[in-house]
């Protein structure tokens, strides 16, 4: 193997590692931007929307969503399946007795701030 040759190898070799540790650099800082998105997603204090605070209830006809709720309502999808602790939307069902938590839009987001 000539000298050349071997520089090269070297060179490719440190190449490959610095591309290594920078990839290892930005998929830690991709996750820990995805769990803070993820923690400020989530309610923050849920008790604000028990079940014993003024909210409306409503009775789920044929086709309805939560984003249908939201836009009728004014209240967030999410703070809805929250509330109802819904696991998947998917799975509503028509006669299904939603609560509607009672807050403005702006409180109901900065639940989530």
């Amino acid at each position: 193997m000539k000298l050349t040759d071997l520089a090269i190898f070297c060179i490719l070799i440190f190449a490959f590692i610095g591309f290594h540790m920078v990839a290892n650099k930005a998929e830690m800082y991709i996750d820990k931007l995805y769990d803070k998105i993820k923690e400020k997603s989530e309610i923050n204090d849920p008790s604000q929307y028990q079940k014993n605070k003024k909210s409306i209830s409503h009775t789920l006809k044929g086709g309805e969503t939560l984003i249908d709720l939201e836009e009728h309502y004014d209240v967030d999808w999410r703070v809805i399946k929250k509330v109802n602790q819904i696991e998947d939307e998917r799975k509503l069902q028509v006669g299904q007795v939603v609560l509607i938590p009672v807050l403005s839009r702006r409180q109901n987001f900065a639940s989530f701030q």
